[in-house]
């Protein structure tokens, strides 16, 4: 019985995501796995591509017909998911052939309210040997004021960054998910409401974790499992600034207690960018109210303590 649907989104990605399936697929796992692929809107993709992903068995290949972003492509794919876990990961990975996919069903029914991630190996377009990595990367830390911003040229950053670890741990808990590396069980997604609420891109990561530690739930790092990322030079598509500031204005929004939020906002350059952002926070005002609402109503653990777990300063007026 398959356990376990990976989701996997892309835009203007060329063969890549044909080559991560292959990587997963061809470690033995085609039978036991379900793949969900998301084309989020390309505009330049191979004619044939299509035709060579949906050659194999359990793929399930869906195309929006707008461009919707990272975040809501994985919720879309998580809601569509038949299995009881998820794997989450991006387009341009490549996998072991060793045990990754017993260890992850393993994890997740031994720790269900658990958001894990494994060791992400990095690699580039010159180097793609998942066993001799350039360098490894275990989660990360969030800095809830980005000191070394440069709030110039970045003013967006300047605020709940998540930062690599880089180094392992003593203990497995880490305070934020990063690598595009994520599993975890579907009915624990579905409580803390996985990344709705969130735009385009950025800050996806930050948000999910708090919401998990603050839930009674777990971030932690499985440093057994490396699944190898692709990190490019630049991406093959277009980003505005205005998604990552409106979904930083959201969390503070929504998961941040108010003293706190004040005490960031200071930091947020005022652009127009922005005032785009501010724009929409106002549209949507009914449903952050709602979403803060629920949260409260789950949460067990306050923002003070989990930043206290992880000697992470509280930002104050």
């Amino acid at each position: 019985m398959k356990k376990l649907t990976i989701v996997m989104p892309y835009l203007n990605e060329g063969y890549e995501p044909l080559y991560t399936l292959q990587s997963i697929l061809f470690t033995g796992n085609s039978d036991l796995v379900d793949v969900i692929i998301i084309d989020d809107h390309s505009l330049k993709q191979p004619d044939d591509l299509k035709d060579k992903l949906e050659t194999y068995k359990n793929v399930t290949l869906v195309r929006n017909d707008e461009r919707l972003g990272l975040p809501k492509c994985r919720d879309l794919g998580s809601n569509m998911a038949k299995t009881p876990h998820i794997l989450v990961i991006d387009s341009h990975m490549r996998f072991k052939k060793d045990d990754w996919l017993n260890k992850i069903n393993n994890l997740i029914e031994s720790e269900p309210e658990t958001m894990w991630c494994t060791t992400c190996s990095v690699l580039n377009k010159n180097h793609l040997d998942v066993y001799r990595p350039r360098k490894r990367y275990y989660g990360a830390y969030i800095a809830l004021i980005n000191k070394k911003n440069n709030e110039d040229s970045r003013p967006a950053r300047s605020i709940i960054e998540p930062k690599w670890i880089t180094r392992k741990r003593t203990g497995p808990e880490i305070p934020c998910l990063l690598g595009a590396n994520y599993f975890f069980a579907k009915e624990w997604w579905k409580k803390i409401r996985g990344w709705n609420g969130l735009e385009m891109w950025g800050t996806a990561e930050p948000f999910i974790s708090m919401k998990t530690w603050m839930a009674g739930g777990k971030c932690r790092i499985c440093t057994d499992i490396e699944i190898g990322h692709i990190f490019r030079d630049n991406a093959p598509y277009v980003t505005q600034v205005w998604p990552l500031i409106y979904n930083k204005l959201f969390i503070c929004k929504t998961i941040i207690p108010e003293d706190v939020e004040k005490a960031l906002l200071k930091h947020i350059k005022h652009t127009r960018s922005f005032d785009k952002a501010m724009n929409l926070m106002d549209i949507n005002k009914n449903v952050i109210d709602e979403q803060r609402d629920y949260y409260d109503s789950i949460f067990v653990m306050s923002f003070d303590e989990y930043c206290r777990k992880f000697d992470m300063g509280i930002p104050t007026c």
